[in-house]
């Protein structure tokens, strides 16, 4: 979660600027707040939807724990725990900067610079104006975007959920067809002692007769050797 940390980091430290402006200055005359204004809520968005896939990652290691030894359950949970927090503080932030207050403290700002006789200060609410569109537009380029990516990650999640049944399936089968192997090659194990049993007998005559028998019976246990094999 390297990434997110340090997504956070440069979040809160525009958010702070962001504030001091609003609290000090006209901000329809600062083109530093419009800038700020519309990066940070394009950035909290995309800071909600990485603490989003995290989550998703989080939950899937956690329904499949034998497969991730590397993490324990203390390591887990600290990760769900920073995952919330970040999530607390994005959430936070986008509440206050969209907040109907600080919108109407936008707004005054602007008729009064726009009130201002000043031909400068009725420029610079043109201009910032103008970004904000720009900025506008780009922040829902940033989230049309991420959507796209996040139904990609979907679909791959999905057709890796497939995998996953398929190979297990494959697995089960041939398990019982191992063991159904053991089965067979045990009675045929069994007959063969059997059979072995009389050869043996049968050995401590010098009958030709039974010896024929014992010559029939070799190449019976050979064959049955060779039907256990190639089948």
């Amino acid at each position: 979660h390297g990434e997110v940390d340090a997504s956070l980091k440069r979040i809160v430290a525009g958010y702070q600027e962001w504030g001091n402006i609003l609290a000090a200055q006209n901000t329809a005359t600062s083109r530093k707040f419009q800038d700020l204004d519309a990066s940070l809520l394009a950035d909290l968005r995309l800071l909600q939807g990485d603490c989003n896939d995290l989550s998703v990652v989080l939950d899937a290691i956690a329904s499949k724990r034998s497969q991730h030894p590397e993490v324990d359950d203390k390591e887990l949970q600290s990760r769900r725990d920073f995952v919330a927090t970040v999530k607390q503080n994005a959430e936070e932030m986008l509440n206050r900067i969209s907040s109907p207050e600080v919108r109407s403290t936008i707004e005054t700002h602007r008729r009064q610079a726009a009130s201002d006789p000043s031909s400068r200060a009725r420029e610079a609410v043109n201009d910032n104006e103008a970004f904000l569109r720009n900025q506008q537009m780009r922040q829902q380029h940033l989230v049309r975007q991420q959507n796209d990516q996040l139904d990609q990650l979907s679909g791959v999640a999905q057709r890796l959920g497939y995998t996953a049944e398929v190979i297990n399936v494959e697995l089960e089968s041939q398990k019982q067809l191992v063991k159904d192997l053991h089965t067979e090659v045990d009675r045929e194990q069994d007959k063969m002692n059997h059979v072995l049993k009389r050869v043996n007998v049968l050995l401590q005559t010098n009958d030709n007769k039974q010896l024929c028998l014992i010559l029939i019976l070799t190449i019976a246990v050979i064959f049955m050797w060779f039907l256990i094999i190639y089948t």
